[in-house]
């Protein structure tokens, strides 16, 4: 049940703002791609706060398994510390290629999921 909530509320609730950019900008000038509202680099910040969020559901926890805590939370804290200094890199200077910001904000989510899903169901102890 927990994952159930931090994918809506942490994943989907966490993509609000960027969905609502991509509806102004389609309603503002008629044409838009999901990659011009996210190669700036938003989608990264995104997904830091997400891999903060799901280290925060484990970390102070009893593991039942030690070893895939520390690997998930570790691996979480990895994405989380990329994806910051990506964003750091992205936004202080001219990127020459924003189809490859794109892509890897993509990569980032995905690991995202895969990261902060694995923590936040390894941090379930039967309470809902």
């Amino acid at each position: 049940m927990r994952v159930l909530r931090w994918l809506i509320f942490g994943v989907i609730m966490g993509l609000i703002p960027i969905v609502t950019a991509y509806v102004y900008q389609m309603t503002a000038t008629g044409h838009t791609t999901f990659a011009d509202i996210i190669d700036s680099g938003e989608l990264l910040l995104v997904s830091a706060v997400m891999s903060g969020a799901a280290v925060g559901e484990i970390v102070g926890r009893k593991p039942k398994y030690p070893l895939l805590t520390i690997v998930a939370a570790g691996s979480a804290v990895a994405v989380l510390f990329f994806a910051s200094l990506y964003f750091a890199q992205v936004a202080t200077t001219s990127v020459a290629r924003p189809d490859l910001v794109v892509k890897i904000s993509l990569w980032v989510l995905g690991s995202t999921v895969i990261c902060g899903g694995s923590c936040v169901a390894l941090g379930e102890d039967g309470d809902g």
